[in-house]
C-alpha cells in the first residue's frame, strides 16, 4: 500500500466538477494566501491557494472540487505494509 505525498500548493481546489469531491473544514485567510484543510473520506488535506482574491473563497462546510497535479507526486510506502 502507498501514500501519496503532494506539496499543500500543488492541489486545486474548485467549484466546478471533475475532481476529487471533500468539504471544507476551515479556511484561514492571511492575504497573499488561503490555508485551508478539506476533509477527503476518512483524510484531511491542508491545502493552500495562492492569490484568494482573484479565484473563490470557500467557506466552512462547502463542498469543493479537488484536482490532483499530473506530475510531482511522491509516493511512499505506508508503515507496516508489505511491498510484494
Amino acid at each position: 500500500m502507498l501514500d501519496a505525498v503532494l506539496r499543500p500548493e500543488a492541489l486545486t481546489l474548485t467549484s466546478e466538477q471533475g475532481g476529487l469531491l471533500g468539504t471544507v473544514e476551515s479556511r484561514v485567510y492571511l492575504g497573499a494566501k488561503a490555508e485551508y484543510l478539506v476533509r477527503l473520506h476518512d483524510r484531511l488535506l491542508q491545502v493552500t491557494q495562492a492569490n484568494p482574491v482573484a479565484g473563490e473563497l470557500f467557506g466552512v462546510g462547502q463542498r469543493v472540487s479537488l484536482k490532483l497535479p499530473t506530475s510531482d507526486v511522491q509516493l511512499l510506502p505506508v508503515d507496516g505494509a508489505v511491498e510484494n
